[in-house]
């Protein structure tokens, strides 16, 4: 039966036999496999499980589809295919099994039913996506990759942690832990508010997804973040600590893309933002909250790739990335234009596009629950993001002066690609009940009053007076924006080795004296005075490292046995 077979793992399969193939016929498996991926995703319906008994004890759970997972299943299968197209004129191998591995290691995390499945895929894409940044081949992308694998090195680790526990504690399948607060809820939380790019722990997204490659780029910035929405809806939907969170991160957000240059970076700033929306939906814990949570998810992963795709399209036709160095390029580009501007006005909730009929449900939840305070930082939010992506983006890369710049055609799969994006931002604004259908929760809402038309007609104006009044001083300019990451670079740098160097001349210091000790001992109680041998008394490496290895063992079995009681 075509049900039985899971998206995320033929999706995996299909990377590594793309990988192997003849050039030639790459490019028709980067756009055919994920084309077969969406048709078996399309197969499932809600209530469809599928399990493996492994033991009497656990059976793992890998495939179910619920009402919370299946318009992320819908959206993230679209997706692949997009990217795919996206990337059909890469010929690298590598990047091929990574794309496709990544994006199927999300639909096995959106899939998973149990937390063994959910931590297999949830490690299984960070791997993938490493190698998305170092496609690029430079210091950077490589200096950013290690940071980017450290990050989510801890992060699941703590959600490992957090994972066992709750097998020690009976409970395999995954559940919503608000309300429990025990040291199991913090390590899935802290594990999980890392891929969410959860303030001050995001600064790994601005650091590594400008640096990735062109295509890469476009599956790096759809698939991690969202995902990490839609465990936190399944895990923590009610924890009101997100409400806070998700405010700080609007703004936070929005400010730091004000006054980046960069492109991709300025992007990546707004992924933040957009977050924001996102879990404070999450930590409202309404069914409409959850309901604009997840609508608001799905529409981010089509107009942030469409942008990150015009993004990529600019960066290949001209070789450059920093506003200030652009302009002018809707005459040279002027379908590429088209593209942008639909993805611009769509994150800017403009009505007739998809952020528009999703954003408002954001909105309308926290009003709805007597939040008012948080329905006007979300507006503020919202003007912030209209300042910097249709208005200061839009302007100066595409109407500001014209630099003369020399512009490279680019492939017809990546306008292909940019075409579908477009036209899904555009048909799922008109016709928003294809959308909300796939909600979680039934709901009689229509995003098409009077009132919602103008209040989001008003926020346009209320970002474009203070963009004129402050045209000069609006222009991008090249500076040093330090952010969080910054701690991990230089001083969280410097304290590693500071504290490295200090345990190696312990160890340098013991293993010197311990060997006089060690000899000096063996000569009271022996009677044997030959030559010594180096070679028997020379202290093994592996044995520092098993002691090391049975402390922390010892701790972490004192540290369950401990919270089991």
């Amino acid at each position: 039966m075509i049900t039985n077979i899971h998206p995320g793992i033929f999706l995996i399969i299909c990377g590594i036999i793309t990988a192997v193939m003849p050039e030639k016929w790459r490019k028709f498996f980067l756009i055919g496999c994920p084309a077969v991926t969406f048709l078996f995703a399309m197969q499932l319906k809600i209530g469809d499980s599928a399990a493996i008994v492994l033991s009497e004890q656990y059976t793992l759970h890998y495939l179910e589809v619920t009402k919370e997972n299946y318009i992320f299943l819908f959206v993230f299968s679209l997706m692949a295919l997009i990217g795919g197209i996206y990337a059909a004129h890469n010929s690298n191998r590598l990047e091929a099994f990574a794309s496709m591995g990544y994006a199927g290691g999300a639909l096995g995390v959106t899939l998973a039913g149990g937390w063994l499945t959910l931590i297999l895929f949830w490690e299984f894409m960070a791997v993938t996506s490493l190698f998305l940044i170092w496609g690029s081949h430079t210091k950077k992308a490589t200096k950013a990759g290690f940071r980017y694998l450290l990050i989510h090195m801890l992060g699941g680790n703590l959600l490992l942690f957090g994972i066992l526990i709750k097998f020690f504690q009976g409970e395999p399948m995954i559940i919503n832990l608000t309300g429990t607060h025990d040291i199991a809820f913090w390590l899935i939380f802290s594990g999980m508010a890392i891929n969410a790019a959860i303030v001050p722990v995001h600064a790994w997204v601005p650091d590594a997804y400008p640096q990735g490659t062109v295509t890469g780029s476009v599956y790096l910035s759809s698939f991690t973040t969202k995902l990490a929405v839609l465990c936190l809806i399944r895990v923590f939907a009610g924890s009101q600590m997100l409400i806070v969170l998700g405010l700080i991160m609007i703004l936070y957000g929005a400010c730091f893309a004000l006054i980046e240059n960069d492109i991709r970076r300025l992007l990546s700033y707004h992924i933040i933002s957009q977050l924001g929306f996102m879990v404070a939906d999450v930590g409202l814990g309404t069914e409409l909250a959850v309901n604009g949570a997840s609508a608001l998810a799905f529409s981010n992963v089509l107009y942030k790739s469409l942008l990150f795709m015009c993004a990529g399209a600019i960066i290949t036709a001209t070789g450059i990335r920093k506003i200030n160095q652009l302009g002018g390029l809707a005459k040279k580009m002027p379908v590429l234009c088209i593209f942008f501007f639909v993805a611009a006005l769509s994150i800017a909730g403009v009505p007739l596009f998809c952020g528009f009929t999703c954003k408002s449900l954001s909105m309308t939840a926290a009003a709805g629950a007597g939040y008012h305070a948080v329905e006007l930082l979300m507006m503020l939010g919202s003007i912030g993001t209209a300042l910097s992506i249709p208005f200061k983006m839009g302007y100066f890369i595409f109407f500001g002066k014209d630099r003369n710049l020399s512009v490279k055609p680019i492939p017809k799969n990546m306008y292909a690609a940019m075409g579908i994006g477009a036209f899904c931002c555009i048909l799922f604004g008109l016709a928003p009940n294809l959308v909300y259908r796939m909600l979680p929760y039934t709901m009689n809402y229509h995003p098409y009053g009077i009132a919602h038309i103008l209040e989001y007609v008003q926020l346009l104006p209320a970002a474009l007076l203070p963009f004129l009044m402050y045209l000069n001083k609006m222009e991008p300019h090249t500076a040093l924006t330090l952010d969080t990451g910054w701690f991990a670079r230089v001083p969280l740098k410097k304290f590693i080795h500071g504290i490295s160097g200090f345990f190696f001349k312990v160890q340098e210091l013991v293993d010197t004296n311990g060997r006089k000790v060690y000899r000096n001992l063996k000569r009271s109680f022996t009677d044997n005075t030959s030559a010594r041998n180096a070679d028997t008394e020379r202290r093994q490496i592996g044995e520092g490292m098993l002691a090391i290895l049975i402390v922390i063992i010892v701790v972490v079995l004192f540290i369950l046995i401990k919270h089991m009681r």
